[in-house]
């Protein structure tokens, strides 16, 4: 569903909150070792959650950013991560709303359907 008026403004806005966040954190946090690769690939999930493009992918990826940011970085905001981990897996289900390309890609689509012939 790709739901229209205030619940699409809203969504709009929790997706640019989960994209903002993701890519903060992942600065802020500076991972070591093999997860040194963490800001890049937030940076391209914040660019791909922005406008709603491939919206649940891109959250489902933000939300595992954020907890490989938890596991491996050690950060003194946990819970602040954990809780931003809990918005993104929301933006993954909810869906993207009226606001964005996955709406005008995947959107509703009036499908005609053939009359039904008769078997008698």
């Amino acid at each position: 569903m790709f739901p229209e008026g205030r619940a699409g403004l809203a969504l709009g806005l929790l997706r640019s909150i989960v994209a903002i966040t993701v890519f903060v954190e992942s600065n802020a946090c500076s991972p070591t070792g093999a997860a040194q690769i963490v800001p890049g690939v937030a940076a391209l999930a914040a660019l791909f959650l922005l406008p709603g493009f491939l919206t649940p992918y891109a959250a489902a990826l933000c939300c595992l950013i954020h907890l490989t940011l938890l596991l491996t970085a050690h950060p003194p905001n946990g819970f602040e991560l954990l809780m931003s981990a809990l918005t993104a897996i929301v933006v993954s289900v909810v869906g993207p709303g009226a606001y964005s390309v996955d709406a005008r890609l995947f959107g509703r689509k009036l499908i005609e359907v053939p009359p039904r012939k008769d078997s008698r």
